[in-house]
């Protein structure tokens, strides 16, 4: 049995395995191949690898050799005179006086005097939005909703009332702002026929809006825009024409 096989069958790994070590091995320990085989063959360890030469030391500036200085003369300070120094003083340390942590104020409320100043605001509206329309203005004499009428008008009322002119004008001028312009607020003694509902324009004070009583004559005998009572008679049409315009 050669060397080789003999130190495979000794560390129990292959030939080829057993050369690369030992080839490695003597490498690292500067011996030959065959040396360390035969030690492996043999049961006895391989060479072991040489230790690194040590290091030399670098050369440090203490061992670097030195000149001699050349003498050197003593150097004297010059002579001052002593500086009194002033003597140091302490810092007035000021100790602030204990305070009292603050106090939280609440603002005091009075819900009562708003809710009467509320109520108070909704009166004033009240009566300046229904109230005032209907008071009399000053310097135009309306005090009353009482026309005065001739004898003549009176007989047109009774004409507006049979010919059922109610049911589309209204002699009623309500304290609103949609009736504002079409005269004084009507007053619950008015003389005049107050309707049920307004069709055509309120025509309470019709008097005051038109040019002359042949304009309204126009109107209800020849106007397309209102029906014509060319059916009624001269004096009915006189009668009712005189109770519109007297209507101021």
């Amino acid at each position: 049995m050669s060397e080789v096989a003999a130190a495979a069958a000794a560390m129990n790994i292959p030939e080829e395995l057993v050369e690369r070590s030992a080839a490695a091995r003597a490498t690292a320990a500067g011996s030959t191949t065959e040396e360390v085989i035969a030690a492996w063959a043999g049961g006895a360890p391989a060479p072991a690898a040489a230790p690194p030469p040590p290091e030399e030391p670098a050369p440090s500036e203490a061992d670097a050799p030195t000149e001699p200085l050349p003498p050197t003369e003593p150097i004297t300070a010059p002579a001052t005179e002593p500086v009194e120094q002033p003597a140091a003083t302490a810092a007035p340390v000021s100790i602030a006086a204990p305070t009292e942590p603050p106090v939280l104020q609440g603002r005091t409320e009075h819900p009562f005097l708003i809710a009467a100043g509320a109520a108070g605001l909704l009166i004033v509206a009240l009566l300046v939005g229904f109230l005032a329309p209907a008071l009399p203005q000053e310097g135009n004499g309306v005090y009353s909703s009482a026309v005065p009428l001739t004898e003549a008008a009176i007989e047109g009322r009774e004409v507006y009332r049979s010919e059922g002119c109610s049911s589309c004008h209204t002699q009623l001028v309500r304290p609103i702002v949609a009736d504002v312009g079409l005269g004084p607020v009507t007053i619950s003694d008015s003389n005049q026929v107050l309707g049920v509902r307004r069709y055509g324009p309120d025509l309470a004070h019709v008097g005051s809006r038109v040019e002359s009583q042949s304009s309204l004559l126009s109107v209800l005998t020849g106007s397309s825009d209102h029906p014509s009572y060319g059916g009624l008679s001269d004096t009915d049409l006189e009668n009712l024409t005189a109770y519109l315009f007297q209507s101021k």
